[in-house]
């Protein structure tokens, strides 16, 4: 450290001053780190969740991990790839070039059918991990739990988060389309009211039109 470093942290009575401190306790300040773009957020429960940003968040990390696999945030199902058929080579002249290639085709179809098997609960864990502790809580409160938790099923946890999760979800904004159908009467007889002016009455109604679109 020069001379100059050593002035700025020493004040008037020759003391050299120590960080700054958040509430004095002597712990140092350390800035809230930034989510990176396309982190995935842990699922809340109650109404007003994160869940529309959780699945947007963990459709692409699904994919991004999983390839086809994690297409199931957004088909609801596992992905099943098609079984060749010996027609699929019927364009090529030699039958032991089509028998070839349809042998071939079938050791990557199975290939991939085993693969999926053998990563559907590691998919199971994937999305386990970002289950916040009131989400776990509910998704074991539900009558077919033990079961896909045994078989470490993500089809049937998926589900499950869906049913539990969404329509909390959609609750909410029924609620709010609530309020906003009673601020707008409320205002609508009280013209004179200087706390909820015509132009805000006029600035609602956009509001509830769109909270409608969405519930439909």
């Amino acid at each position: 450290m020069s001379d100059k470093d050593k002035d700025k942290n020493t004040n008037k009575k020759g003391e050299t001053s120590k960080p700054w401190t958040r509430g004095g306790k002597g712990k140092q300040y350390a800035p809230q780190v930034r989510k990176q773009p396309g982190e995935i957020p842990m699922l809340k429960f109650g109404t007003g969740n994160n869940f529309h940003v959780f699945k947007e968040a963990i459709s692409k990390g699904g994919v991004k991990d999983f390839g086809h696999l994690g297409t199931l945030f957004e088909t609801g199902k596992l992905y099943i790839p098609m079984m060749p058929t010996k027609a699929d080579y019927t364009f090529l002249p030699d039958p032991d070039d089509r028998k070839l290639l349809y042998t071939e085709a079938v050791k990557n179809y199975m290939k991939q059918v085993n693969d999926a098997k053998m990563n559907s609960p590691k998919l199971f864990g994937y999305i386990w991990q970002y289950l916040s502790p009131e989400s776990i809580d509910e998704v074991k409160h539900q009558a077919e739990y033990i079961k896909f938790n045994k078989d470490k099923d993500p089809v049937k946890l998926w589900e499950t988060i869906v049913k539990t999760h969404e329509i909390m979800r959609v609750e909410s904004l029924r609620l709010s389309n609530g309020r906003l159908e009673e601020s707008i009467r409320v205002a609508g007889k009280a013209g004179t009211n200087r706390s909820l002016p015509t132009g805000n009455v006029l600035m609602l109604r956009p509001k509830l039109i769109l909270v409608k679109v969405i519930l439909l």
